[in-house]
């Protein structure tokens, strides 16, 4: 019994709350958006899955593209920052659409001052959020607490990378 109980906690341990699917040419935004969540959720850096940022990374020996598919269907929430960079990567459109078929919560958040004329395809009918607006970034810190069900930090404790995190994205 003690070893179902140790697979089964080991179990809940790799289990990926949030997926940032993103272009690691925009690794300057992510790493902001991350600490702020971490912050703000009160999550440990093992349940965020984002492959250009150290702490995130797939673990090494894994196969890639068969984690990457696990953890982009098994994932609570699935984030996908949207920029003239990301529109270009075929690894994010991949992603994007392997959870868009998995009809599981799919949030687009645009991360550059172009707004919504960065959706293409089927996102352009999917309600994104814009990362230049603060109370977009409060609004998705509020969604993601509600979709993992768990209780967020007061606005103080991340309210300025939420600042630092609008002005970055307004200047990209």
């Amino acid at each position: 019994m003690l070893n179902l109980t140790n697979s089964k906690k080991a179990a809940n341990n790799n289990i990926i709350y949030i997926f940032i699917s993103h272009s690691v040419l925009d690794k300057k935004i992510v790493n902001l958006l991350i600490e702020m969540l971490r912050l703000a959720l009160n999550i440990s850096a093992r349940k965020i899955r984002c492959t250009s940022i150290s702490g995130h990374k797939l673990s090494a020996g894994v196969f890639q593209d068969e984690q990457l598919r696990a953890d982009i269907a098994n994932s609570k929430v699935f984030i996908c920052i949207i920029t003239p960079k990301s529109n270009e990567s075929e690894y994010v459109a991949f992603e994007m659409g392997a959870r868009w078929g998995s009809n599981q919560p799919l949030i687009p958040f645009i991360a550059c001052k172009s707004g919504i004329s960065l959706l293409k395809g089927p996102l352009k009918n999917i309600h994104a959020l814009n990362g230049g607006k603060k109370d977009d970034i409060f609004q998705l810190i509020n969604e993601l607490a509600t979709y993992l069900d768990i209780d967020p930090e007061e606005p103080s404790v991340y309210s300025d990378k939420v600042e630092k995190l609008a002005r970055l994205i307004l200047l990209n």
